[in-house]
C-alpha cells in the first residue's frame, strides 16, 4: 500500500503524530474508506477514546462497520510508515490531491454544460476563474511557518537534542572546530580530480556514519553494489586489495608440494579472517547501496522511499557527472552542461525536502598544462561552473603525493589528503589534513573495532 493518505492515517493510529496536528477535513481524503476512517478517529479523539490500531479494529469489529474498509485493510494501513519530519509533506500532498480532484471535477462540469449549451463562453470563463481562485498555494510556507521551524530547531539545539553539524564518525573531521562533521543543511559538494581519493573519502564517511548507528544510503555510479561492498570490506579490514589479488593468484598457480605455498597461505588466511570480520560488521550495518545506471530522479526517489521507512539519515552520491542522463524535464540527453546542472538541482531539492545531509562528490576538469597543481576551486567542477551555487558547503580534496608519484612538482605534506573548505555559510575557510593510506584506500581513520 502506498500514498500519503494511508501514511497520515497510519501515523495517527501508531501514535507518531497527534490528530490535533493534522489540519485536514474528511472531505480532503480522496478514498472514501480513508475519509470515513479519519472521521471515526476524530470522533474517538474528541470523546477521549483511544485511536490506536487495536482499539479501532476492535470497535469496527464489534459494530460490524465496514465503511472504513475491511479489518485486514485497516491493519495494512497501520504498516505504512513515515518519519515525523516528513509528516507535513504528506499532509500537504493529501490537500494538494484534494484540490486537483476538486478543480478537475469543476472543469469537467463546466465543459459538460458548455457542450450542452447551458453555459456560454463568457459565463464559463467567469466560473473557471472563480474555481481557480479557490486553489491555495500549498508549497510556499508562510513566514509564520518558517519562523516556527527555525525556532523549533534552535530549541532542539539549545536543549542538546540536535547538532548543527552531524558527526560523521571520522575523528579528525568531527573534532576540528572549523569542520565539526557534516552540515545538516543542504548539499555538501566534494570536488576532486580523478584518482585523488573522492571514493575513498566517501567510503570513510560511510563507515564512520555506520559506526555511529546511522542509516546511510550510498549511491555509487561507477560500480555495482557488490563491488562497492567489496571495497568497503577491504577498507574496513585494512587489507591491501592489490596484495590480496597477487597472493591469491599465486596460490592458484602453485602446487600443493611447493614450499612457498604454505607461506603464502598463512598470509592469505590472516587477511581472510580480517575480511570475514569486516563482512560481518557491514552485514549488520544500516546501509543501502545502489549502483551504476540510475538518474538523479531515481536516486532521489530511492532516498525518499527509504526516508518514509525511517531510513537514509544521510545520502551520499559518488559521483555527480556519472549519474545517467535524465530524459525530458526540458534538458537534452548528451548536453553535459545542462544535464549536470539539472542533476545538481534534483539533489538540492532532495536535501531541502527531507532536511537531511546530502553529500555529493563531483569530478573537476582536467589538469591545465603549465599550471602548478593545487586544490580544486569551486568553478573547476567539470561541465559546470555553477554547481557550487546549489551547495551549502564546498570541500576540495587535494593530495600532493598523487602528483609527485607522477613526476610533477607539487606543494603539500606527504602521506595525507587535504580537505580544503572552499565555501561555507558560516565559519572560517580552512584546510584539514587527513591520514592517507593508499594500499588500504583509507582517507581518515574512523574508530571501528572489529
Amino acid at each position: 500500500m502506498r500514498g500519503s493518505e494511508a501514511v497520515v492515517l497510519s501515523a495517527i493510529m501508531n501514535g507518531n503524530i497527534s490528530i490535533d496536528r493534522v489540519e485536514l477535513s474528511p472531505e480532503e481524503f480522496g478514498d472514501r474508506r480513508h475519509s470515513n476512517l479519519f472521521t471515526l478517529l476524530r470522533q474517538r479523539h474528541r470523546a477521549q477514546m483511544p485511536v490506536d490500531i487495536p482499539s479501532v479494529v476492535q470497535h469496527l469489529n464489534s459494530s460490524n462497520n465496514e465503511d472504513c474498509g475491511e479489518l485486514m485493510y485497516i491493519s495494512a494501513i497501520g504498516d505504512e510508515y513515515a518519519v515525523d519530519a516528513s509528516m507535513d509533506k504528506h499532509i500537504r500532498q493529501v490537500r494538494e490531491k484534494s484540490q486537483v480532484n476538486r478543480l478537475s471535477a469543476a472543469v469537467d462540469e463546466i465543459q459538460r454544460r458548455l457542450k450542452s449549451d447551458r453555459l456560454d463562453a463568457q459565463q464559463a470563463s467567469v466560473e473557471l476563474i472563480a474555481q481557480a481562485s479557490q486553489v491555495q498555494d500549498l508549497h510556499t510556507p508562510t513566514l509564520e511557518e518558517v519562523v516556527a521551524g527555525v525556532g523549533a530547531d534552535l530549541d532542539a539545539e539549545a536543549g542538546g537534542h540536535r547538532q548543527v553539524y552531524m558527526p560523521c564518525g571520522v575523528p579528525e573531521i568531527d573534532t576540528h572546530p572549523d569542520f565539526m562533521g557534516l552540515s545538516r543543511d543542504g548539499v555538501t559538494l566534494i570536488l576532486a580530480a580523478s584518482g585523488m581519493g573522492k571514493t575513498s573519502f566517501l567510503n570513510a564517511i560511510t563507515l564512520g556514519l555506520l559506526s555511529q548507528g546511522r542509516s546511510v544510503y550510498l549511491a555509487g555510479t561507477e560500480t555495482a553494489p557488490a563491488r562497492r561492498t567489496r571495497d568497503l570490506v577491504f577498507t574496513l579490514a585494512a587489507v591491501d586489495g592489490r596484495a590480496w589479488a597477487m597472493q591469491t593468484r599465486q596460490l592458484s598457480e602453485l602446487t600443493d608440494s611447493d614450499p612457498l605455498r604454505a607461506h603464502i597461505q598463512k598470509d592469505v588466511d590472516y587477511w581472510r579472517s580480517k575480511l570475514r570480520k569486516a563482512q560481518a560488521w557491514i552485514q549488520k550495518a544500516d546501509l543501502y547501496l545502489t549502483g551504476s545506471g540510475l538518474t538523479a530522479e531515481q536516486v532521489s526517489a530511492t532516498a525518499r522511499r527509504l526516508r518514509m521507512r525511517g531510513k537514509a539519515e544521510v545520502v551520499l552520491v559518488d559521483y555527480l557527472q556519472d549519474l545517467s542522463d535524465s530524459k525530458g524535464y526540458g534538458v537534452k540527453v548528451g548536453d553535459r552542461v545542462q544535464q549536470v546542472g539539472h542533476k545538481s538541482g534534483i539533489l538540492k531539492a532532495l536535501a531541502a525536502d527531507l532536511r537531511i545531509p546530502v553529500i555529493v562528490a563531483a569530478q573537476v576538469s582536467g589538469e591545465k598544462q603549465g599550471k602548478k597543481p593545487s586544490a580544486p576551486a569551486m568553478h573547476d567542477c567539470q561541465w559546470s561552473s555553477t554547481v557550487h551555487q546549489d551547495a551549502e558547503e564546498v570541500l576540495s580534496l587535494y593530495r600532493a603525493d598523487y602528483y609527485r608519484d607522477r613526476g610533477q612538482n607539487a606543494d603539500g605534506p606527504e602521506g595525507v589528503v587535504q580537505l580544503v573548505a572552499r565555501k561555507r555559510r558560516t565559519g572560517r575557510l580552512s584546510t584539514l589534513d587527513l591520514d592517507w593510506h593508499g594500499p588500504h584506500k583509507q582517507a581518515g581513520r574512523p574508530h571501528i573495532r572489529l
